[in-house]
């Protein structure tokens, strides 16, 4: 049936095009982003970047600040510890980087035969 625009304005169409409610979507969970010399961690709307060889740590809130602007380090000390804490639970990982680590890299990668 055709929905005239008087009830389908200001509805929640989320479970309808996603497939279930948004209450039923996976709960966020932390992403990390490992680089040679730094690292991030993400837990939405934070971002919290550290750079040991630098020696820079940044923190922003992404909701706010997209852009990155606005480094709240000094401001959320608290924050920055909580996701210091964050990154340490998750599994060390180096990644090797020489043409052998790469050939084993892409062997993985290949689509089954």
């Amino acid at each position: 049936r055709a929905v005239d625009r008087g009830e389908s304005e200001g509805a929640d169409w989320s479970g309808a095009i996603l497939g279930a409610p948004v209450a039923h979507w996976p709960a966020p969970r932390p992403l990390l982003v490992r680089e040679q010399e730094q690292w991030a961690v993400i837990d939405w709307p934070w971002k919290l970047m550290v750079s040991p060889v630098n020696n820079t740590v940044e923190l922003y809130n992404l909701s706010d600040d997209p852009a990155e602007r606005i480094n709240l380090r000094d401001r959320e000390p608290a924050r920055v510890l909580a996701m210091r804490a964050l990154y340490g639970q998750f599994p060390a990982f180096v990644l090797d980087r020489t043409n052998a680590g790469r050939a084993a890299r892409d062997r993985l990668a290949a689509p089954p035969r």
